[in-house]
């Protein structure tokens, strides 16, 4: 169990939150960027490759990546409503809430955030949220938060679904908390040390409480 003093908790949104991987599913299947139709079975099998090697998987260029990343943020903004929030992610949500603060810090745009949380009745959880971070620069983002937000880093934590989370917390100084439910997998995850690993919302939130 997490004891806290500070208390302050940093949500990604997208496979942290937002369950977004079936609409990005339908829209890179719009781009035609493979072959053939990409299914969450093709997904849940390639968790666990790194970006370059998820791209090779699929025969992509990886310079395409940033285009591709583009693309989807721009057409996920008319599809926001679709995307449901993790399932018992809310009662976490509500339980962790009384005792620490919580921010939610994205590469998605503030409005989608903004939006997601409002859909989904759990914007009033959160003190702040931050939107439109870099792909590659969330380490900077996370200092910039801790900065505004006067938080103590040693009693701060940054809950996330990538490897690229973790590396950001770890680089920032803060406690990184890896869950499994979203884009990568849990083994390619525990490869990056985080200190703490939830499978489920229901564990996420008995690390907190």
């Amino acid at each position: 169990m997490i004891q806290s003093t500070n208390k302050c908790i940093i949500f990604d949104l997208d496979g942290t939150l937002a369950d977004s991987m079936d609409v990005g599913l339908d829209i890179l299947n719009d781009m035609q960027i493979v072959d053939h139709k990409l299914t969450r079975t093709d997904y849940e099998s390639a968790k666990n490759l790194t970006i370059p090697a998820l791209f090779r998987e699929f025969g992509v260029p990886l310079w395409r990546a940033p285009q591709i990343a583009v693309h989807i943020r721009s057409e996920i903004t008319k599809r926001m409503h679709e995307v449901p929030l993790f399932d018992g992610m809310e009662k976490t949500i509500a339980e962790i809430s009384r005792d620490y603060k919580l921010f939610v810090m994205s590469s998605n745009s503030l409005a989608n955030v903004r939006k997601f949380l409002e859909l989904h009745d759990i914007r009033d959880y959160f003190e702040q949220i931050y939107g439109g971070v870099g792909i590659f620069g969330k380490a900077k983002a996370l200092n910039k938060v801790a900065k505004q937000q006067h938080l103590d880093k040693s009693d701060t934590y940054y809950v996330g679904d990538e490897v690229r989370d973790i590396v950001a917390a770890q680089k920032a100084g803060i406690h990184a908390v890896a869950v499994t439910w979203g884009f990568n997998g849990e083994d390619i995850l525990i490869e990056q040390k985080p200190e703490f690993i939830a499978r489920s919302p229901k564990e996420l939130g008995m690390l907190f409480t």
